[in-house]
């Protein structure tokens, strides 16, 4: 199953996923990261991680 079916199943996720490559997660967490430690006014930032 590709990264992309595991988040569109309605199910709860599951970090553990097998088939979900580790260095996915890990850049996943560090952009989560960085996102949330921008404020409301920093839009154009916040468009350039979600990109």
């Amino acid at each position: 199953m590709r990264p992309i079916d595991i988040m569109k199943r309605n199910a709860s996720y599951a970090s553990g996923y097998k088939n979900f490559p580790s260095e996915k997660q890990m850049q996943a967490k560090r952009l989560c990261w960085q996102y949330n430690r921008t404020s409301p006014d920093e839009q154009v930032k916040r468009r350039e991680i979600l990109q």
